[in-house]
């Protein structure tokens, strides 16, 4: 500890790298509680758990300086800060150790705490910062649309052989790093390599191979997914590197990738359940007998002037729409003033005593669109955008929601769409296009059946159109109420799906485009599955016509 010095400032208490007593304590911090105020200071990252800043200073002066400021969330955090140390110590200690191995991460500088009778209330990390450098993420989602591409895959060959070099030293020096994906790896010119954001890290005597593989796992999802080859030729590179592991290539391939699906699917539910409490993108407020769940963009003003106009519309405007359960209204309204969603769909909730009841133990209706609407934008499936979710209390449960989301007005209903830009008497001119239609909706079904996403109730009206270019469309899905997630989709329920769907087309699709979009769909099958789906279906729908006749 001769390189450091402890100090006291303010009630925080530093431990200070020496050469920085002066300028740390009394000018940085300072700048770090009201970042806003200096132009200097760039806010890299700010949500629940910490506020990142880069501190930047003229040429020829003092080192720029990275800062990381944890937040206390809860009162859960009170209590283990009494018996756990903090994660500014935690990443400070870490920095130290990894540098005494060599390893490539910055130079920490000073970290600070304030407690009050042992409670942590502040935090914060000062460390070096790394000029020039960027996540490696980025730096090849950047490079790879570049036009030197050549030039670029030799560069990137290098840097993956340096990085397989790297992450093999790392693990052969007992470091379980527990957070190792592209954005806590930055890179400085095409070969300098750094570590950060490493207050996961854990220090083992020994990496067993089920750690290596979660490291691994890690990495792969951030940066290899749809890399193959690139990843084949890092695994190779690592095992020569790392001898302890006592795998062929192809089984440790096998077991990350098994392991990096469980990671992406973990991840996933996670993100899912955000909009139902308080995170970076999400707000809960709560008062008297309503409960708001919003989006932080959608501010509190905005929210009120929506809630105002829709009661202003409820007068002048007694029609709606009724829903399968209880009484739903859908009303659009417009909000000038907002450049952000000048209009608005709004979806209003009454429900009967049963239902009340049933909010009791599980989602009401509205809840329970709110949470899938944001469950299929997490999985990147096009739906309408929920902006915020107001409930209402009764003394049995919810009575009242009203659902706020963006407004589809511009695009079409599917089943509109289709007879409106495919008319008989176009088909010769719009052929192609209309193929073009085809598999892209083909498609979207697969894309949603891919991601283990099942929209029990999907109609041709409840289906958004939106046109791109002249042969590009994204399809919105409308109807989020009955949704099941996270289940793979089998054969006999896409079966059914795809029958409830083939009814509610025009009837302007012949059964041609019908084939179409099911051999379109059906492609990555066998052909003979291929065959006997179809033919399932063109029975289904002979017995429909059948029993209507009848």
């Amino acid at each position: 500890m001769d390189e450091w010095t402890k100090l006291s400032r303010e009630g925080m208490d530093w431990v200070v790298k020496r050469g920085y007593e002066q300028s740390i304590p009394d000018k940085i911090w300072d700048k770090a509680k009201r970042p806003a105020h200096f132009p200097e200071c760039q806010v890299v990252k700010n949500n629940i758990l910490r506020t990142s800043i880069l501190i930047s200073f003229p040429k020829d002066s003092d080192q720029d300086l990275f800062l990381k400021r944890n937040h206390r969330r809860h009162w859960k955090d009170d209590v283990k800060s009494l018996f756990i140390p903090s994660r500014s110590f935690s990443e400070w200690k870490t920095l130290l150790h990894l540098q005494r191995l060599n390893l490539p991460v910055p130079d920490p500088l000073a970290y600070g705490e304030r407690r009050h009778h042992g409670i942590l209330k502040d935090s914060c990390l000062i460390v070096e910062a790394i000029d020039s450098a960027q996540p490696l993420n980025s730096y090849f989602s950047q490079q790879s649309v570049c036009p030197a591409k050549k030039k670029f895959f030799k560069k990137k060959m290098a840097l993956i052989t340096r990085l397989a070099h790297l992450i093999a030293r790392l693990h052969h020096c007992g470091v379980y790093y527990r957070d190792l994906h592209g954005g806590n790896i930055l890179i400085r010119g095409t070969e300098e390599v750094f570590f950060v954001d490493t207050e996961k890290v854990r220090f083992v005597a020994r990496m067993s191979t089920g750690k290596r593989i979660r490291d691994l796992a890690m990495l792969y999802n951030s940066l290899f997914v749809e890399a193959n080859l690139t990843w084949i030729k890092f695994l190779k590179i690592y095992l020569e590197e790392e001898k302890n592991v006592h795998l062929h290539w192809k089984k440790f391939f096998r077991e990350i990738e098994k392991i990096a699906r469980a990671f992406r699917e973990r991840h996933i539910k996670s993100r899912s359940k955000r909009c139902l409490k308080k995170s970076t993108s999400f707000g809960i407020r709560a008062g008297g007998e309503k409960k708001v769940y919003f989006r932080k963009e959608f501010t509190e003003a905005v929210l009120q002037q929506a809630l105002d106009k829709i009661k202003r519309f409820k007068k002048e405007n007694k029609n709606g729409t009724l829903g399968k359960a209880g009484k739903i209204k859908i009303y659009r309204i417009r909000i000038p003033d907002n450049p952000l969603y000048p209009s608005l769909w709004v979806r209003e909730y009454r429900y009967t005593g049963m239902e009340r009841v049933k909010s009791l133990i599980g989602f009401s209706l509205g809840k329970t669109d709110w949470f899938n609407s944001n469950g299929l934008l997490v999985r990147k499936v096009p739906a309408p955008l929920p902006l915020s979710l107001v409930e209402e209390k009764g003394i049995m449960g919810i009575k009242a929601s009203v659902l706020i989301t963006e407004d589809l007005s511009s695009c079409d209903r599917l089943d509109a769409y289709i007879p409106k830009h495919f008319q008989p008497e176009n088909q010769k001119t719009a052929f192609s296009r209309k193929i073009h239609f085809v598999h892209g909706l083909a498609k979207s079904f697969n894309q949603l059946y891919d991601k283990k996403v099942l929209l029990k109730n999907v109609k041709a009206e409840n289906i958004f159109v939106n046109e791109i270019d002249e042969n590009s469309w994204r399809f919105y899905f409308g109807n989020v109420n009955q949704i099941t997630f996270n289940h793979p989709v089998s054969a006999d329920k896409k079966l059914i799906n795809l029958i409830h769907f083939n009814a509610t087309i025009p009837f302007e699709v012949g059964w041609k485009d019908r084939l179409r979009f099911l051999f379109h769909f059906l492609r990555s099958r066998p052909r003979k599955e291929r065959k006997a789906f179809v033919r399932k279906i063109l029975d289904s729908n002979k017995l429909i016509a059948h029993s209507e006749g009848n």
